[in-house]
């Protein structure tokens, strides 16, 4: 990845986060990491920052998007609710969209428990020498 970015360039990542380790046998847990095909093992909020300084990063910024990202995703719900008003879908449509339900459905309820967080760094990749490297 720092390969790709030009000196003086700026990388901004989201990654969702846990800030303790998520429970693989926890019903709720184990659906949302099956339905997003994830590991339980999500990095922390200062994981990633730890690595892009690594690999010679200076991470400018760091924000939660979290309550973004929830406020959002149910706005987002609400206009494909309106646009089906009426409509009669397919059976195969009306199975992907009871899918993708139970999996927005499930990362919000861990979004609300703060068992998971969506995380923007913003970084910059300094030239030759800059930013912080570490062994």
């Amino acid at each position: 990845m720092r390969g790709a970015i030009k000196q003086d360039g700026q990388l901004v990542l989201q990654e969702v986060v846990a800030d303790a380790p998520l429970d693989a046998d926890d019903p709720a847990a184990a659906a949302w990491c099956r339905l997003e095909h994830r590991s339980p093992d999500l990095p922390t909020e200062g994981d990633i920052p730890a690595e892009l300084e690594r690999l010679r990063f200076e991470v400018r910024v760091v924000e939660d998007q979290s309550a973004r990202h929830v406020a959002l995703a149910l706005q987002g719900w609400q206009g494909v609710v309106q646009s089906l008003e009426g409509a009669h879908p397919s059976h195969l449509f009306a199975e992907a969209l009871v899918n993708e339900a139970e999996l927005w459905a499930r990362r919000i309820s861990l979004m609300h428990d703060g068992r998971i967080r969506l995380v923007r760094w913003h970084a910059y990749a300094g030239g030759p020498g800059k930013g912080k490297a570490r062994a």
